[in-house]
């Protein structure tokens, strides 16, 4: 039988890791318009997957991806619902090295993009789709994002998996900045401990 030490030798770590993020909504529809719970962390923005204005906040997550199994969170940062994710993303990837990173659209930056090839960190992202004039995407480009899209897959079922275990993306119970966070990070021990 092999001891934990010998055990966490033989567990292979990913260099493969996922970015994206996730809204915690405080407020959403017209209540969103007058909220001013936790009014230091959270604001309004837009979750464009959702189709969804909201007041709160966004978890962005970078997590190492897992054969067969859901993805670990290594980095979470909070954000203000409004913040765009690329800064969010630099943050998060600032200290990082020799990883290859799957992202969406969202992080598309070329200048940043060198940068992290520099630290040996690979940043693959979908090519955005052009204009109505311009000239369309080519097959080897579709293909590329179809690529990018599956390899994503696991940060999308990650996220599922938050939300219908602990329901944290609908925060409307937090009454401050405190208990804002402490229902977010409660949420994340419980699933540390339990899944994780």
């Amino acid at each position: 039988m092999l001891c934990e030490a010998e055990l966490l030798k033989k567990r292979k770590t990913s260099k493969t890791h996922l970015l994206d993020s996730m809204p915690v909504v405080v407020a959403k529809g017209c209540r969103s318009n007058k909220a001013k719970t936790a009014g230091e962390l959270c604001d309004k923005g837009k979750c464009a997957s959702q189709k969804m204005w909201y007041y709160g906040v966004k978890i962005h997550i970078l997590a190492e991806e897992r054969v067969h199994s859901v993805p670990v969170p290594r980095k979470i940062l909070l954000t203000k619902a409004s913040e765009h994710d690329l800064p969010a993303g630099k943050l998060v990837l600032e200290n990082t090295e020799n990883i290859e990173v799957f992202a969406d659209k969202g992080y598309i930056d070329d200048n940043w993009a060198y940068d992290l090839q520099l630290r040996y960190v690979e940043l693959n992202t979908p090519f955005k789709e052009r204009g109505k004039n311009q000239i369309p995407l080519d097959d080897g480009e579709c293909a590329w994002n179809a690529f990018v899209s599956s390899r994503r897959q696991q940060i999308e079922s990650l996220f599922s998996q938050i939300s219908r275990l602990t329901d944290m993306q609908n925060a409307h119970v937090a009454r401050s900045e405190s208990g804002l966070l402490s229902f977010i990070w409660a949420n994340f021990a419980l699933l540390a401990i339990f899944y994780w």
